[in-house]
């Protein structure tokens, strides 16, 4: 039951990374145009760069192939755009305030999930040997 629960929790959380990753490459214009208007320097290079490392980082949680690296490229993602990208606290509209409130924190329990319950995941063997996440295959 617990290396059913890693695989489905391995599934779920790079399988948002993949997908977001996607989607910055199928809305890479938009995300340019929104990037350069928050300031980001080198919009062009900087959201495909964060394609890059969503997409990289979210199939190495989802392969189970070196997730240690997968979970640093996901961690020089998620803190620089957390305090770049959403930044609600220089927002004046209300409903963008709590919209990027809610990306903010989103990427900051993405942190805190990354460190925190990738460790909690190590499970012991029968042998007494730890088993990190990227261990357990489908």
């Amino acid at each position: 039951m617990k290396n059913f629960l890693v695989l489905a929790g391995r599934f779920l959380f790079g399988g948002f990374f993949v997908y977001s990753g996607v989607m910055h490459f199928l809305h890479l214009h938009d995300l340019v145009e929104y990037s350069g208007s928050k300031g980001v320097p080198m919009p062009e290079l900087a959201v495909g760069a964060a394609g890059t490392m969503l997409t990289l980082g979210g199939l190495s949680y989802l392969l189970g192939w070196h997730t240690k690296w997968g979970g640093v490229v996901l961690l020089a993602f998620l803190l620089p755009a957390a305090f770049l990208i959403h930044s609600f606290w220089k927002e004046t509209d209300p409903v963008t305030l709590q919209i990027q409130m809610s990306y903010f924190l989103r990427n900051l329990a993405s942190v805190l999930v990354k460190t925190v319950v990738e460790k909690s995941l190590s499970i012991k063997t029968s042998e007494n040997k730890k088993t990190n996440l990227s261990s357990v295959r489908f």
